[in-house]
């Protein structure tokens, strides 16, 4: 952020006129023009002083420059480069439906008019056609905006009167026009975050506020050891979704166009519009605190089930050996399926999802192992007083339902596991994905389990019951034939086998 106007002498021309004397000021006529000598001179005096505040900052990570600013930059716009800008290529990020007049990497005939931007270039507030007394001003986001690697305008700039053409010359005549603006507090793209702590982490992102802050949390937690806070502001980060910053109160909360903003005595966040508030008016947040849906922490210490946690699947990593996919355990009621006398004792299970295979054999593991250890899972599970229980129970002694969820978090989960849900289609714009979640490695202590649920929102359906075309998904079908080679008792190499000896030291000691 730019400081408040004006931040310094620098920034008001009359004081700089006072400053080179009274004669100046007072005396000589031609003031305007010296005016104009001392504003472009505190131009660059300003600007090596920004330089030199962003280089102080960068010492520290909480305040290190997510981007380098620039008072003014010279941007050159060629008129036959118009409308060869990246982002004025159809893509398939939901701006466009192909409906059979755009199609895919292809430009788009549109209202709008696009040139390729500076490869470093990330924002950009304003254009000027001049750096002082300027004819046109531009406004982003209202007469253009920076996306996709392009500047895009609302109106061509070469059709603009007031802004000044050059011709350009290639054998002396004219072969293309050029239109000249000055981009006014642009931010560019330098890897400040990565060359200066974000290189300890071996993780190279672009520079944003959001990875700033992933660097910050994994810090934190390197260096005042793991707690829920930097488990929370990693997550926070990765999925561009704020947590309550302090111990504050919740004012209220409500819509407007573009976001759902939460409000308390101390703080204002936005979260997606789509997105519903998990806090009402008077309620205390503590720091970490969850304002919305698209980011929820659940801890099963006390074995307690979360009623918008539809389901948890447990990875092969959380299981023993031999397990194809997950297994899916999901928060419904199921009934309790009894099995008497399998191998001398009652077997019980209930709906897993996943393969059948492999369903199969976490039932049978389950009753193997116990009745290895002389205690099954329905003797576990058997209601009668323990003066009655000299014998297998039957399904009259055992509950008739089981909750899958509910089941694993009060018997298994409830120690040394809690759960992440997301719903990446309420991510803020400068979310950085799951990528950065495996430096979970390094700051969840060995004996803590860390679930990811990412709830993915369902789509329109898309039926493909032939071949498609340029517009319309399709698929085909062919079958493809390969000659196998004969079976021989002998190969004669002769000159094609060769053989080779290399040598390794696997082990050695220095005395």
């Amino acid at each position: 952020m730019s400081d408040p106007f004006p931040a310094s002498d620098l920034d008001d021309v009359r004081r700089l006129l006072r400053a080179a004397g009274s004669f100046w000021s007072d005396t000589y006529q031609g003031t305007d023009l010296v005016e104009s000598l001392l504003y472009a001179r505190g131009r660059l005096d300003r600007q090596a002083d920004t330089a030199f505040r962003e280089l102080l900052d960068s010492v520290s990570r909480l305040k290190v420059p997510v981007l380098k600013r620039e008072e003014w930059h010279l941007v050159t716009l060629r008129e036959s480069e118009r409308d060869s800008a990246a982002g004025n290529f159809a893509s398939l990020d939901g701006v466009y439906t192909f409906s059979g007049e755009i199609s895919y990497d292809v430009p788009v005939d549109n209202a709008y008019h696009a040139w390729p931007a500076p490869a470093a270039l990330r924002s950009a507030p304003l254009l000027a056609d001049r750096i002082t007394s300027p004819r046109v001003t531009l406004l982003h986001g209202v007469d253009f905006v920076l996306r996709g690697g392009g500047l895009w305008f609302r109106d061509n700039p070469f059709d603009d009167d007031a802004v000044e053409k050059v011709n350009v010359f290639e054998g002396g005549e004219v072969v293309d026009r050029e239109v000249r603006l000055w981009l006014h507090n642009s931010g560019w793209e330098r890897d400040n975050v990565h060359l200066q702590f974000g290189y300890v982490l071996g993780l190279k992102l672009p520079s944003t506020r959001t990875y700033r802050d992933l660097v910050n949390a994994v810090f934190d937690a390197l260096v005042e050891g793991t707690s829920a806070r930097s488990v929370q502001e990693l997550f926070s980060a990765c999925c561009d979704v704020p947590l309550a910053r302090g111990n504050e109160t919740v004012e209220r909360t409500y819509y407007d166009r573009k976001s759902l903003w939460v409000v308390t005595d101390k703080n204002a966040y936005r979260l997606h519009p789509d997105d519903e508030p998990v806090v009402a008016a008077g309620d205390e947040l503590a720091p970490g605190a969850e304002l919305g849906t698209a980011l929820r922490f659940y801890e099963f210490n006390r074995g307690q089930l979360p009623d918008d946690l539809r389901a948890v699947a447990l990875s092969p990593r959380f299981l023993v050996s031999g397990f194809y996919s997950d297994l899916v355990f999901e928060n419904k009621t199921v009934d309790l399926v009894v099995e008497e006398d399998v191998d001398g004792y009652t077997k019980v299970s209930f709906e897993v999802g996943g393969f059948p295979a492999d369903v199969e054999k976490f039932w049978g593991d389950v009753h193997a192992n116990g009745v290895a250890a002389g205690q099954t899972l329905a003797m576990l599970l058997d209601r009668r007083p323990e003066s009655a229980r000299g014998t297998q129970p039957t399904a009259l002694a055992l509950p008739a339902t089981v909750n899958p969820l509910g089941f694993l978090t009060a018997n298994v989960l409830r120690n040394n596991y809690f759960v992440v849900k997301l719903r990446p289609t309420l991510f803020g714009p400068e979310a950085l994905g799951l990528g950065p979640a495996r430096l979970l490695g390094r700051i969840v202590p060995p004996h803590t389990a860390c679930v990811i649920v990412s709830e993915i929102t369902r789509g329109d359906a898309i039926t493909m019951d032939g071949p498609g075309d340029e517009t319309a998904p399709g698929y085909e079908e062919r079958v493809l034939t390969y000659a196998g080679t004969t079976v021989t008792e002998a190969i004669d190499g002769g000159d094609m086998i060769e053989e080779s000896v290399r040598c390794y030291q696997v082990g050695g000691h220095c005395e």
